[in-house]
């Protein structure tokens, strides 16, 4: 085994052990039997919409891919997209990192051109943190009344938003600027190592001057969280919890970016206790707020199921089947 195959089973082994501990403890602040008359009070109705609303917003978030790939040429049907994006939530949780949906979907768009379809999936990122941090503010403020709110959780969500909106005035209001800096940088890399990297800047030059995809790309990101905070907010009302919709613009978001980190396996553990203390800012239980985080991850085990299924299915696809096209700006 290589020194580098050693550190990977070694990282893998301490997010295991972080995953296992963090539970370990939500489990020892529970109640078990509370958490079993939790689950039988829950509103089945209300937890099959949480469940559909996954749908809608897969449909958003290939609608703001599609525009980030369009710009560059790139103009795959959207049933396309939609497979792909299903098939990247399977990767997502079969694999031990939450950025196997994103290898998937570059996979199946490289056709187009690697560069564009790796900076359509980088810039995807970025837009969709801008979004989170954008209703994490409006929700910070929304219910500054509340006395148990943190204050401190202004100065982290405001680093992300101003980190993601320097990145997008990079890529589309000063890209002359930002290449240069850029490509002086990949200059200093190995020759062999430049190529990628020369492709993908060369890709993110399609975005110059084209402020209309920032803006349909935010709005649909903005649409996207919409359907997210819904997804919460009813799953929460299925399990009776009593916590303001307003209050799930903020919740959601800082759950997001957490479970997000590179600390655990798929945010196991981090999910849980992450939705512990804000939910618990709200005086849920531990019990409730433990049997919260268990349907959202269960419903999101259930969606990549489908996405394996269609994977299955569909097997025989090849990233030629991306329809690649000359870019030509009229037809956006």
């Amino acid at each position: 085994m290589s020194v580098f195959e050693s550190h990977r089973w070694l990282g893998y082994a301490l997010r295991l052990g972080v995953s296992a501990l963090l539970i370990a403890w939500m489990l020892g602040r529970a109640e078990l039997s509370r958490v079993g008359d939790v689950l039988r009070a829950a509103n089945a109705m209300l937890i099959a919409l949480a469940f559909a609303s996954y749908f809608v917003g897969y449909a958003v978030s290939v609608a703001r891919w599609r525009v980030l790939l369009a710009v560059q040429g790139i103009r795959p049907r959207f049933s396309y997209l939609y497979w792909s994006f299903m098939i990247g939530v399977f990767f997502n949780q079969l694999l031990p990192t939450t950025i196997g949906g994103d290898v998937a979907r570059y996979q199946y768009t490289a056709a187009g051109g690697r560069g564009a379809a790796l900076s359509a999936v980088l810039l995807d990122r970025v837009f969709g943190t801008v979004s989170l941090m954008v209703f994490a503010m409006v929700g910070l403020v929304l219910v500054h009344d509340n006395e148990t709110l943190p204050r401190e959780l202004l100065r982290p969500v405001a680093a992300l938003l101003v980190v993601g909106l320097l990145i997008l005035v990079c890529a589309f209001l000063l890209p002359g600027a930002a290449s240069s800096l850029l490509r002086r940088a990949v200059l200093m890399l190995p020759r062999r190592g430049r190529a990628p990297f020369e492709k993908l800047l060369g890709a993110f030059a399609a975005f110059r001057g084209r402020h209309y995809v920032a803006f349909a790309a935010l709005g649909w990101s903005l649409v996207l969280q919409c359907v997210v905070v819904g997804h919460y907010y009813l799953a929460g009302l299925a399990l009776g919890i009593d916590v303001p919709l307003a209050a799930y613009a903020f919740i959601v978001p800082l759950a997001t970016v957490v479970t997000a980190l590179p600390i655990s396996i798929n945010g196991i553990g981090v999910r849980e206790g992450i939705l512990g203390y804000l939910l618990g800012l709200y005086s849920v239980d531990p019990s409730t707020s433990l049997v919260f985080a268990w349907v959202l991850y269960a419903m999101l085990l259930g969606q990549g199921l489908l996405g394996g299924v269609v994977f299955a299915l569909l097997k025989s696809w090849r990233r030629e089947q991306v329809e690649t096209v000359a870019r030509d700006e009229t037809k956006l």
